[in-house]
């Protein structure tokens, strides 16, 4: 009986807690327990759900002139910068994609990168390293991208070199041993996520939360 009143207190804090997130009242708060199940997805596609008009918009502010092809793109590097990989971030193979940003761009991927860097610091995790999954993309890349993924949209903000993807299903492990302990996926996920919404809320990006790509696709508001 003891343990069976114990296990209902869990539940109803965990439920409690993700009222207050949606309300914006505690991110906080968000229970780990949530990770990988249906109400952590309902969460998160409420909390991150900037669709595409608004990031196309903040993408065609902020960003370069679309190029055609990746031959016209490599011509217009100059006004942009190369994401390679990092201590804190690593470019995962690119297929549909080329490792660039706008300044602005490259500069809230640094930061979310950093700032996931020091929680997991904080909390005593050993190094992880995020990974990009999708930059800049061409006319051309986009095309080919509707081929294989009909979800895909025509107008990308990706062909404006200030949107960018963080897979939230994987992370690149620390290669050397460290004096921080392991983290489960589900945990590095809830340090994402209060990272980005962070971000999202101080108005320095837009982010949709992608279920079936797995990953937070994010455009930047930062000239």
């Amino acid at each position: 009986m003891r343990q069976q009143y114990k296990n209902i207190l869990i539940i109803t804090a965990g439920i409690v807690a993700a009222l207050l997130v949606i309300g914006g009242i505690a991110w906080k708060v968000y229970d780990v327990s949530l990770q990988g199940t249906d109400a952590s997805h309902r969460l998160c596609s409420k909390l991150f759900n900037d669709k595409n008009p608004v990031q196309l918009d903040a993408a065609r502010q902020y960003g370069i002139v679309p190029p055609e092809t990746r031959a016209e793109a490599l011509v217009m590097t100059s006004q942009l910068v190369k994401i390679e990989d990092t201590q804190y971030y690593k470019v995962d193979r690119l297929t549909h994609s080329i490792p660039y940003l706008t300044k602005g761009g490259s500069s809230l991927l640094e930061m979310i990168a950093k700032n996931f860097a020091e929680q997991l610091q904080e909390s005593q995790i050993a190094p992880y390293r995020l990974i990009v999954t999708s930059l800049l993309r061409t006319r051309e890349d986009v095309h080919r991208l509707r081929e294989v993924n009909v979800n895909a949209s025509k107008n990308s903000p990706h062909c404006y070199a200030t949107t960018f993807d963080i897979t939230y299903a994987r992370f690149d492990a620390p290669q050397t041993n460290s004096i921080y302990r392991k983290a489960s996926k589900g945990e590095l996920k809830r340090v994402l996520m209060e990272v980005v919404r962070g971000l999202q809320l101080e108005e320095k990006c837009y982010v949709k939360y992608e279920q079936k790509q797995q990953c937070f696709h994010i455009t930047t508001r930062m000239q």
